[in-house]
């Protein structure tokens, strides 16, 4: 997925838009983050559903989708799974840094 190239109605100047702001991009972002937050949850249902997921090849597609390193984005989602539930909190929060900064 390469970025797109916008011509603005006002300069007239082309300006190329990263892969980040793309929609589909921002929406697999959402999905991972929905499994982040999955993973946190006291529901035992849902955790074992996340779990399940990772070891799926629907996993990889998501983060290649999602423009994120499936082994990085795996770990850590397996942290969170392990935490305490004190803890899950703060690992929820802590993913938005994640997603950005693993961004391929």
């Amino acid at each position: 997925m390469t970025g797109r190239s916008e011509r603005s109605i006002y300069t007239g100047v082309t300006a190329e838009r990263s892969p980040d702001q793309l929609s589909e991009c921002r929406l697999w972002k959402a999905v991972i983050s929905q499994a982040i937050y999955d993973a946190s949850l006291t529901d035992k249902r849902r955790r074992e559903e996340v779990r399940e997921w990772l070891d799926t090849p629907d996993f990889g597609v998501v983060c290649a989708l999602a423009m994120l390193d499936d082994d990085a984005v795996r770990k850590e989602i397996q942290t969170t799974l392990a935490a305490e539930p004190a803890d899950q909190l703060y690992r929820r929060k802590r993913f938005k840094k994640f997603y950005r900064s693993n961004a391929n």
